[in-house]
């Protein structure tokens, strides 16, 4: 295939699959969530989507929580952006005086992330395989 000046076009559908290629094996212990959205009237003015981690464990009567944070990053060359969540384990809780037995298997909920809600591209998160990545869609209406 040619350009309108006669030069070679470069295969560029090969090149994103090298640097999508490249991404996976830098990913290769991460997990990877794809977020497919409905297509909605309005949706840019109208919804916002939040994200967030959430990661089982043992909890008892204490407020519990796990530190965490989403940091959107981009394909470069290519405009398409994506999330990395990463954590670094520590769960801050309340500190009352629970009675016996109190303790029981629970889920821990990250700080939420609030982004723009688009059906035409899905949103994708990487995180490590014990968060499990949740999302909300929040309305106007």
């Amino acid at each position: 295939m040619e350009n309108f000046d006669g030069s070679k076009l470069k295969n560029q559908s090969r090149n994103l699959k090298v640097k999508l290629g490249n991404l996976k094996m830098k990913r290769a212990k991460l997990e990877k969530t794809v977020i497919h959205l409905n297509p909605m009237e309005n949706e840019i003015a109208d919804y916002k989507l939040e994200i967030f981690a959430e990661k089982s464990g043992i909890i008892n009567c204490n407020t519990h929580g796990f530190s965490g944070e989403f940091e959107k990053m981009n394909l470069k060359g290519w405009g398409y952006s994506y999330y990395n969540f990463e954590s670094n384990g520590m769960m801050p809780k309340t500190l009352m005086v629970c009675p016996p037995n109190s303790e029981r298997e629970g889920v821990l909920k990250s700080k939420s992330e609030l982004v723009r809600y688009n059906s035409k591209l899905p949103l994708v998160v990487y995180s490590a395989p014990e968060y499990d990545i949740k999302y909300r869609v929040w309305s106007a209406k």
